[in-house]
């Protein structure tokens, strides 16, 4: 069993160190990293430039009237800050997390999310577009493995309108 155990570990080393090279490879101005998000069946990708904390999913209040996709309010580090969907059927039971949206300085908003599945490296250049969708006026396009990437900017502008 010990040397099962070792040789899965070895191999886990190998496609890590595999992936630090690809990710370096990308490290030009078409790299683009993104956190893998679950949002219920579907994974997103949000380009981590404006993501500023991940952290557990508070307890949110939901705001009467909302306009799509501000959902509600919750406490984040002692304030209060706007919770927002990116689906249409929000269920604050199975969400997990909040990704924390800002600018670096601050924080703006939180989007709801069942899961974070890892941090990726992807080229911009085999981003291809996004045409059709609820989440398309957000997208940067969509991956060679059909993850949808986002753009956090494009959502925080929507929910500064929406509000």
């Amino acid at each position: 069993m010990i040397g099962n155990e070792r040789d899965v570990l070895l191999a886990r080393a190998r496609a890590l160190a595999a992936r630090s090279t690809h990710a370096e490879e990308l490290a030009t101005e078409n790299a683009l990293e993104i956190l893998l998000v679950r949002l219920g069946p579907v994974q997103i990708g949000l380009a981590t430039h404006a993501v500023v904390a991940v952290s557990r999913a508070p307890r949110v209040a939901p705001l009467p009237r909302a306009v799509a996709p501000v959902f509600g309010l919750a406490a984040w580090r002692g304030r209060p800050i706007t919770v927002l969907t990116l689906t249409t059927t929000t269920n604050t039971e199975t969400a997990h997390l909040l990704i924390v949206l800002g600018d670096g300085r601050r924080a703006f908003a939180g989007v709801l999310a069942d899961d974070a599945d890892d941090v990726v490296v992807v080229d911009r250049r085999q981003l291809a577009p996004s045409r059709s969708g609820p989440l398309a006026r957000f997208a940067l396009g969509v991956t060679p493995d059909g993850v949808l990437v986002l753009d956090p900017t494009r959502i925080l502008d929507a929910a500064r309108s929406a509000g």
